[in-house]
């Protein structure tokens, strides 16, 4: 493919792109449930899913994700699959490292179907927003927004700063790291905090650093 094509392929898809999902139970009842209410709201803008998600899938499932609004995505390039091969973490699960990439790589929200604490890694949470009840669809959807807002405005000053950090001696990298959380803790609480005032033990919305620990 030519970087002309690549780059209006890659443009199309970061635009109409709202997430990527990735499952947090093996249970087919609760992910059917879960695409069936995603499918409901986002009917006109894809939902990316993974081959490695789907390939663990169950029938059923691989033939709701056949449907729209769902639409199968990988990483632009193969440098990008390279690179996220060669540093994805060996205790975490395939499916998040790749959803987790994905999803940076279009800068989009990762979208758990079922509990956030299933799959996630602790070194990656970074901001948590949680709840007692659970969200109205009108609220769902807004914040599923916000994420989408969120993950645009993070990607180009995030991206920018580790390229120019990659050559650095690790102190550099360990900084940046930490300016990194800081921001995005300021960013959560500034984004989300209508989900505050209902704060309880579920997790609803999670910012992640798929760099890990600082």
């Amino acid at each position: 493919m030519e970087l002309a094509d690549w780059f209006l392929d890659f443009v199309v898809r970061v635009k109409n792109l709202r997430g990527v999902v990735v499952f947090g139970s093996d249970r087919e009842g609760t992910v059917l449930s879960g695409l069936q209410w995603i499918g409901k709201r986002f009917r006109y803008r894809d939902i990316g899913f993974t081959q490695t998600v789907y390939e663990k899938t169950s029938d059923r499932t691989q033939e709701r994700l056949s449907k729209k609004p769902f639409t199968q995505v990988s990483l632009p390039s193969s440098i990008m699959q390279k690179v996220a091969d060669t540093t994805r973490p060996s205790d975490v699960d395939d499916s998040f490292w790749e959803g987790i990439v994905t999803a940076s790589a279009y800068a989009c929200p990762l979208v758990m179907v079922d509990s956030l604490e299933n799959v996630v890694p602790k070194d990656f949470w970074v901001f948590v927003a949680r709840i007692g009840q659970p969200l109205d669809a009108n609220s769902a959807k807004f914040h599923l927004r916000v994420c989408d807002y969120a993950a645009l405005d993070a990607f180009g000053p995030s991206t920018k700063e580790l390229l120019r950090t990659a050559g650095e001696p690790s102190k550099g990298l360990v900084a940046l790291l930490h300016e990194r959380r800081e921001r995005a803790m300021q960013d959560g609480e500034k984004r989300f905090w209508r989900l505050a005032e209902n704060s309880g033990e579920t997790a609803v919305i999670a910012i992640l650093d798929p760099l890990g620990p600082a």
